[in-house]
Order: C-alpha cells, then sequence, then structure tokens
C-alpha cells in the first residue's frame, strides 16, 4: 500500500513536470530555428551543447509515457533516474557553461546565451518540482515509519 502511494506521488509529481518540459521544448525549439545557421564555430558548438540539454529536458515525457503503459513500480525507478539526470544537468550547465561558452562566444552569441539561461531556468523550475516530490516522499515514509496515520 505505502508503495503504491509513492509511485503515485510519482506519478501526480510527473504531471506538471511533463508540461513544464513540452511547453519549454516548444518555446525553445522556435528558437533554435534563428541559431540553426550561425556561421560562427563557438556559436555552434554552444547551441549542440544546448541542444543536448533541450533533448534530456524531454526526458519526463518518456517517464509519463511509461507511466501510462506500463508498471507504476517499474517506472518509479525510471522517474528516480530521471530526477538524478536533471541534477546532474543543473551542475552540468553551471560547471560546463563557460568551457562551451568564452568571451568571444558571449560576445558573438548573444541571443543563445540568453536561450541557455532559459534553460538554467526551466532545469530549476523542473529540479524544483522533483524537489517537491522528494519532501512528499519522505512525508510519506516518516508517517508510514512513525507509526502515525
Amino acid at each position: 500500500k505505502k508503495m503504491t502511494d509513492i509511485c503515485d506521488i510519482f506519478f501526480y509529481s510527473n504531471i506538471p513536470i511533463t508540461i513544464c518540459s513540452i511547453l519549454f521544448f516548444v518555446y525553445s525549439n522556435i528558437q533554435i530555428a534563428d541559431y540553426e545557421n550561425s556561421s560562427h564555430d563557438a556559436c555552434r558548438d554552444f547551441l549542440y551543447y544546448n541542444i543536448t540539454h533541450l533533448a534530456l529536458i524531454l526526458c519526463p515525457v518518456l517517464v509519463m509515457g511509461s507511466f501510462v503503459c506500463c508498471n507504476k513500480i517499474c517506472t518509479s525507478g525510471l522517474y528516480v533516474a530521471n530526477a538524478v539526470l536533471v541534477i546532474g544537468q543543473l551542475i552540468d550547465k553551471y560547471s560546463e557553461d563557460n568551457k562551451h561558452c568564452d568571451a568571444s562566444c558571449e560576445q558573438e552569441c548573444q541571443e543563445l546565451v540568453g536561450l541557455s539561461d532559459k534553460i538554467n531556468i526551466c532545469l530549476w523550475v523542473i529540479g524544483g518540482l522533483y524537489l517537491l516530490s522528494g519532501v512528499a516522499v519522505v512525508y510519506k515514509l516518516g508517517k508510514c515509519c512513525c507509526g502515525s496515520k
């Protein structure tokens, strides 16, 4: 029963995460067309770096599809893995952004730097939603382990 409750927390929290991912991807995909023809090499490298992060932002859609089509308990592992992926992305974006976009890139690719900042915001929102679901799981486990009903 308690595992089912935790799976439900994962399922219901994945709904706003999926919506956020889709809406941000649609918005940013429209923007990518503006940068795709960039002739500056630094812009092209930074664009591909950001496209990788955009693709990873769509992972909650796969998790939602798995929740709908597969066993919730098995999919919960996928949900947790995706939460770890988002945390990894946040760490990567904040530690590697400067390596992928130096001063020349910032000067030549200002719109792309803006998109990268928006990706960071999206990752923070998704990470915050994962954090809230983690708090709900800890609360549920606390109620279960302490014997409260």
